[in-house]
């Protein structure tokens, strides 16, 4: 675990380069220097007249292919008073494969502030990297684990089935915010005549850019799933990337849904249907 300091102990306001003390954490110090300096910077340009900012108990922890993932407590005073918090920073990784914007992420994480879906209040962002050198989002942290394989665990099936139970509680509730009444049109687009066609458009042109050799797999799906796009009976807010890899859990609950940065207004999430036959086949 790694203590940082963006003040010497005795200082009043921070210094230029903050102070890194502690070399356990497995991350270069000249990593975590940098998150340092970046959130730094960041809460200054966000929090009028913030000084006395201290970041602490800096961890990465595991995260997927697109993104890294630093826990941290954060404190800083300003002319409002003392302030603390558990931070979660999230930031691109280098070499993804996914060019998403942290605006729009921003725009649904703040939507659903006040509904029943589990999400973090955003406290800052950093949409083009200009303090953390890559597109980056501040929000809380909240408790909870994520797990992969929670679904195909050791858990008794009942236990397992009865998550899965709660992971489409979780879908119903995206599906059912009011995506028009919350101003989510401006940062997620109207949907088309026919959103699931645009959407397997836009998730093609990705597979065609980046993959290496054929795969004739994938173009059979995609020729299949071109010719049976259906009509929508309703347009619904979806999560976009929905799976346990991409929640946090304790105690059986669905504690945070992770990474909004695909969500989309289009057809029903197909995810809802596999999650509970994945459980159930364990």
């Amino acid at each position: 675990m790694q203590t940082v300091s963006a003040r010497p102990p005795s200082a009043t306001v921070c210094p230029a380069t903050p102070a890194v003390t502690d070399s356990a954490l497995s991350e270069s110090s000249g990593a975590v220097a940098g998150v340092v300096r970046g959130l730094t910077e960041l809460i200054r340009a966000h929090e009028p007249g913030a000084h006395d900012i201290l970041l602490t108990k800096i961890v990465r922890s595991a995260g997927g292919l697109s993104r890294e993932n630093w826990r941290i407590d954060a404190s800083w005073r300003d002319p409002r008073g003392a302030h603390t918090r558990a931070l979660m920073l999230m930031r691109d990784a280098s070499g993804t494969l996914l060019d998403t914007e942290r605006d729009r992420e921003v725009a649904v994480l703040t939507a659903l502030s006040g509904t029943p879906v589990p999400a973090p209040r955003v406290h800052w962002a950093d949409p083009d990297g200009r303090f953390l050198g890559a597109p980056s989002i501040v929000m809380d942290r909240m408790p909870g684990h994520c797990d992969y394989l929670v679904l195909n665990g050791r858990a008794p099936l009942a236990e397992r089935l009865g998550l899965a139970s709660r992971f489409l509680d979780v879908l119903a509730q995206i599906h059912a915010v009011d995506w028009r009444a919350r101003g989510l049109a401006a940062s997620l687009g109207a949907p088309s005549e026919c959103p699931s066609a645009s959407e397997l458009a836009h998730w093609s042109a990705i597979y065609e850019r980046v993959k290496l050799e054929p795969h004739p797999e994938l173009d059979y799906i995609r020729a299949w799933l071109g010719a049976r796009a259906p009509q929508a009976e309703a347009i619904v807010l979806v999560h976009g990337d929905f799976k346990p890899g991409n929640a946090l859990v304790e105690h059986g609950i669905v504690t945070r849904c992770v990474d909004e940065s695909n969500a989309v207004v289009v057809e029903i999430d197909l995810m809802q249907t596999a999650i509970v036959g994945y459980a159930d086949r364990m």
